[in-house]
């Protein structure tokens, strides 16, 4: 199944999967995700459902868990947050090389003042 069905009914579930991290005996079994997502995504078919289901079951017990919950939660946050992981290497890159440049600058700026200074005559 494609990623993005998967990423779209999890965007769709994210409050209901909220509620499942914070609950104590943290677990939502397949008929209960089942019956979310064919309430808020009634055009989904079971096989994608049953798909999205199993990505998230990490630990294959038949449940969501809430540490599950919480995994999938972070990665959502990640997926759609517009400094993803990716972004935000080449930002601290950008910066990175920015820093080295000001400090090339200022070695050309020492190398020219100590290129001007007399010669001493030995």
């Amino acid at each position: 199944m494609d990623q993005m069905v998967i990423r779209r009914i999890f965007n769709n579930l994210s409050n209901e999967i909220e509620v499942l991290a914070g609950e104590a005996d943290g677990g939502m079994n397949l008929a209960e995700f089942r019956a979310v997502a064919k309430e808020k995504l009634p055009q989904l078919f079971d096989d994608e459902i049953d798909e999205a289901f199993k990505s998230a079951d990490g630990n294959n017990n038949g449940n969501i868990d809430t540490e599950e919950a919480q995994e999938l939660l972070r990665g959502l946050r990640e997926s759609t947050n517009p400094h993803s992981k990716t972004e935000r290497l080449v930002l601290g890159l950008q910066g990175t090389v920015a820093s080295l440049q000001a400090d090339v600058a200022s070695l050309h700026a020492k190398l020219d003042r100590l290129l001007q200074l007399p010669q001493s005559s030995e």
